[in-house]
């Protein structure tokens, strides 16, 4: 399994340069508690909430799905994948994301240890397939206005490919921390995608071939306070 993130400012899979998805962007359900909800990409359930357009996620797109303090949801899909994308908006620490396959766990993946890759420092880099540097402080506040507002918190799009044949069916997002899992745009395909060099490889680990074994993409722990829940 190998792991990569868009430039900064990119909320989409489409927008990525990435062909051939389906894409749930959460604007045909109401603002408010989400159960149960059935899309084109697969079926929710659990405890998360549709919230409307905001500084925290949503810009220029609409609705986002919000999991709150001790809450989880999963996404059953459709069908096997090769490949998911989101949109990690008003990132914290706290965040996790399980792919699983046949019922066994392929990848977990925390956010804490994306974000440490993030620092909000100048002069700090990122490399991207084709060679390109970005700035890491760039991924900070929402794109558009009102960056003052988020300007502590990090906005990127994170891209899973399966690799060696490794699919998967189930996608688990919970929040055990104080804070909220900001996420929109959630994209499937059937089989790998060609890869846009605008991409940085930020892969950690690769499950083994059996997709039975629990992947840490461990960089270290970052404690981040959030200013709200």
């Amino acid at each position: 399994m190998n792991i990569y993130l868009s430039p900064n400012g990119i909320e989409s899979a489409e927008t990525s340069g990435i062909t051939g998805v389906s894409t749930e962007t959460f604007t045909g359900a109401a603002p408010g508690y989400l159960g149960s909800y059935s899309t084109a990409i697969g079926s929710y359930s659990g405890d998360s909430h549709v919230i409307a357009e905001n500084i925290y996620g949503g810009y220029q797109e609409g609705n986002y799905l919000g999991i709150y303090t001790g809450e989880s949801t999963t996404l059953t899909l459709t069908a096997p994948v090769a490949y998911f994308g989101f949109y990690f908006s008003a990132g914290d620490a706290g965040n996790i994301v399980e792919l699983f396959s046949g019922g066994n766990l392929v990848l977990t993946f925390r956010t804490g240890d994306l974000i440490n890759m993030l620092p909000k420092t100048v002069g700090s880099q990122i490399q991207a397939i084709n060679g390109s540097f970005y700035n890491t402080a760039d991924y900070y506040g929402q794109p558009g206005p009102n960056q003052e507002a988020t300007n502590n918190e990090p906005y990127a799009y994170v891209h899973f490919v399966g690799t060696a044949g490794t699919t998967f069916d189930q996608i688990r997002f919970s929040e055990p921390n104080t804070a909220t899992f900001e996420t929109d745009n959630h994209s499937v395909r059937a089989t790998a995608p060609l890869l846009p060099g605008t991409l940085v490889d930020i892969t950690g680990a690769v499950p083994e071939p059996s997709g039975t074994a629990l992947v840490l993409f461990s960089l270290g722990t970052l404690a981040m306070v959030r200013r709200r829940a």
